[in-house]
């Protein structure tokens, strides 16, 4: 029976460090968007099908914390503001002066979620907006 023992343990640790790893399933697709838009710093597309036009704010950047706190990074200028999310519905508000980061400051339903960008449509449907935010 001793001669078994070390094997034994051996056999457990690896056992136990093997089935305790846990994948990071927000990489593969999982739909727990809020743990997404908090890991990564997100590019952002406004696109309106109303007016068939589409605002790329190039080179900012968008971060989410777990506590509430949105920032936009313009240039050396940074937006501060909160967000919150219930179910698939994101709640933006910025404290911008600039009407082009004021049009973010909306709820936006989650209506896709891939490897790389997440989409969202404004949730009155009358303003035609998408937005689209792409892993920076």
């Amino acid at each position: 029976m001793k001669k078994y023992l070390p094997a034994s343990l051996c056999t457990l640790f690896i056992s136990i460090a093997f089935f305790s790893c846990t994948p990071d399933y927000n990489e593969l697709g999982e739909n727990n968007i809020g743990q997404t838009l908090i890991r990564h710093q997100w590019n952002v597309q406004v696109i309106n099908s109303n007016t068939n036009t589409s605002y790329n704010f190039e080179d900012f950047t968008l971060l989410f914390d777990k506590g509430g706190l949105a920032v936009f990074n313009m240039d050396q200028i940074q937006v501060k503001g909160n967000w919150n999310m219930i179910n698939d519905k994101v709640s933006l508000q910025l404290n911008a002066t600039e009407l082009s980061v004021k049009q973010l400051n909306r709820s936006w339903n989650v209506v896709e979620n891939k490897s790389g960008s997440i989409r969202f449509v404004c949730t009155d449907p009358t303003s035609g907006e998408q937005l689209l935010l792409t892993k920076n």
